[in-house]
């Protein structure tokens, strides 16, 4: 999932994968600012929401985090 949300540009992302000792959790994190928690999900009474749901917000929160390094110069590669 973490590649998913990078969006192909794995060069210019830091991904955190924390474990946050409550089973379920699922926060998204964008510059410090939550863009996304699982828990607002809505599931029809069931543990696991529609899959056609989440891969709408995969591409909303692919889209918050391109639209962040858009707008930032890129930093000078190391390579």
């Amino acid at each position: 999932m973490a590649a998913e949300i990078a969006g192909g540009r794995q060069r210019e992302v830091s991904i955190a994968i924390t474990p946050s000792g409550v089973g379920g959790t699922l926060e998204v994190l964008l510059d410090g600012q939550e863009i996304f928690n699982r828990k607002s999900l809505p599931t029809d009474g069931g543990a696991v929401p529609d899959p056609k749901l989440v891969k709408e917000l995969g591409a909303e929160l692919r889209g918050k985090i391109v639209a962040v390094l858009d707008r930032e110069p890129a930093a000078a590669s190391a390579d």
